[in-house]
C-alpha cells in the first residue's frame, strides 16, 4: 500500500482549517526553561523556571514570558496559575513548540496531575489541542534544503541554519555562556543571576520558534486558501 499523505500534510490541513474559520489567534508557541542540573532530572517533575509564549494578534507576533521570583514550589504554582489564567483567555487549539512532544508538554502534565490545584484551562490544552512539534517539521525541512537524510538538529543549529537565514529571528542562545559548564547550570545560572536577560533568552525561543512555524506554515496556507 503506497501511503502519500504523510504528518506533514495534516499538520497543513490543520493550519488551513483554523485559516478559514478565522481561528489561527488560537495557535500559541509554548516553551519551558527548567532547573536540570544532571543528565538524570529531565522529566522527574524538575522545577520549572519560566513560560515563554508566543502567539498573533492583529497579524503581529506578541509574547509574553512569566518567570517564578524564587525557586520553591508556591513560586511555580503561582506562575502555573498565571499560564492557566492565559489559557482560559487564548484557548488554544494548537501548541507549537520545538521539542514539545518530547519535553514540555509530558513535564507539564506531570505537573498539573501532582497540583492539588485543578488548573482547568492547563488540562483543556494538554489533552484536547493539537500538537506541533517543530523539531521533526524542521528536520525535513532542512533535510529538504540540503538534499540530504533527514536529522533532528538542536534549535540552536536550526536558528543557524542557511535555510532560514531570512527570517528575524532572536536566537536567545547566544544569550548564555556554557563554557566550562553544562547547559542546564549556564540556564539556571543566569537565570540566578541576570533575570532581565534570562527573560530575554526565555523570549527568543518561543518566538523564533513562532517565527519558523509561520514561515513554513501559515504564510503557506494564506496562499493556499486564498485569504
Amino acid at each position: 500500500m503506497v501511503m502519500t499523505f504523510h504528518y506533514g500534510h495534516l499538520a497543513q490541513r490543520v493550519i488551513e482549517t483554523l485559516i478559514r474559520e478565522n481561528e489561527i489567534q488560537r495557535i500559541v508557541s509554548l516553551d519551558l526553561e527548567t532547573k536540570v542540573l544532571r543528565p538524570e532530572d529531565f522529566l522527574t517533575g524538575e522545577p520549572i523556571l519560566a513560560t515563554s509564549l508566543a502567539y498573533l494578534e492583529d497579524e503581529e507576533i506578541q509574547t509574553r514570558v512569566l518567570v517564578v521570583n524564587e525557586e520553591g514550589p508556591k513560586s511555580e504554582e503561582g506562575l502555573m496559575s498565571e499560564l492557566d489564567s492565559f489559557l482560559i483567555e487564548m484557548r488554544p487549539l494548537v501548541i507549537v513548540g520545538y521539542n514539545n512532544t518530547g519535553y514540555d508538554l509530558p513535564l507539564l502534565t506531570l505537573k498539573v496531575r501532582h497540583s492539588s490545584v485543578p488548573f482547568w484551562a492547563l488540562k483543556d490544552t494538554l489533552s484536547r489541542s493539537f500538537p506541533l512539534d517543530m523539531m521533526h517539521v524542521v528536520r525535513f525541512e532542512i533535510a529538504s534544503y540540503d538534499r540530504t537524510a533527514p536529522h533532528i538538529l538542536s534549535l540552536e543549529k536550526v536558528l543557524r541554519h542557511p535555510r532560514f537565514a531570512q527570517l528575524p529571528l532572536l536566537n536567545g542562545k547566544r544569550l548564555i555562556n556554557v563554557a566550562g559548564m553544562d547547559k542546564g547550570q549556564a540556564i539556571y545560572n543566569l537565570w540566578k543571576t541576570d533575570r532581565k536577560t534570562f527573560q530575554k533568552y526565555s523570549e527568543a525561543d518561543a518566538k523564533d520558534v513562532f517565527t519558523i512555524f509561520k514561515h513554513l506554515f501559515i504564510d503557506k496556507a494564506l496562499l493556499t486558501v486564498g485569504a
